[in-house]
């Protein structure tokens, strides 16, 4: 008999964009009259037109390097006052967060800070029964139960965090023994409701039986 079933997701893949550190400086060596300044021998006008050429060129890395920078700030300035799912939490207690998939409205969430590394979002947690989970289209679509004991998030909501990155879905079962088995999966995606809210998991891994119905890569 199993006492408690926690599902969650967590961000599956990041990706980091790098600049090449080398850039390339380019100039004709050509005076205003066309003439070569070299064939000229003119190394006044040419040490000119390298140092004007030079100036030029860094002051434009340095502006793009100044804009990517700025960016950077207000992008991590932003995650932090408004965090899209719980892997951009900088807690390390697990509890209930805030959270901003889409805009700064949001919701609370159930975050789980200690299971796999952390950084879970919960949307169903049953352990003891004292919520019924014999509902409706309606209820299953909105979320309901109670974030500090067992709820269900909402088919919308989910639909809603999933659509805006790539997530990983990770169940976690326990028995009264505490003994404990887990099924993961490396793609996990909820449709909209036109879809009916569609399941889409992919890429099964763990020691708890895979019932999704595919067969694993």
């Amino acid at each position: 008999m199993m006492l408690s079933l926690i599902f969650c997701i967590g961000l599956g893949y990041g990706s980091v964009i790098s600049a090449n550190p080398e850039t390339a400086i380019e100039m004709p060596l050509i005076s205003n009259d066309d003439v070569p300044l070299v064939a000229k021998l003119d190394t006044k006008n040419l040490n000119k037109a390298i140092k004007t050429y030079i100036n030029k060129t860094m002051d434009k890395v340095v502006m793009e390097k100044f804009s990517e920078l700025k960016l950077d700030i207000l992008s991590k300035i932003k995650t932090e006052k408004y965090p899209r799912d719980c892997e951009d939490v900088r807690e390390s207690n697990s509890g209930i967060y805030q959270i901003y998939p889409s805009d700064i409205r949001g919701f609370e969430t159930y975050c789980d800070m200690k299971t796999a590394g952390g950084g879970w979002l919960v949307f169903q947690k049953r352990q003891d029964g004292s919520v019924d989970f014999f509902r409706n289209w309606t209820d299953y679509k909105n979320g309901f139960g109670d974030l500090t004991g067992e709820f269900w998030l909402g088919n919308s909501r989910i639909h809603e965090i999933t659509t805006k990155d790539e997530y990983e879905l990770y169940i976690l079962m326990e028995d009264l023994e505490g003994e404990q088995r887990y099924a993961r999966y490396k793609t996990f995606y909820i449709g909209d409701i036109q879809s009916k809210f569609t399941l889409d998991v992919g890429n099964f891994s763990g020691n708890a039986e895979d019932n999704s119905g595919r067969d694993t890569p």
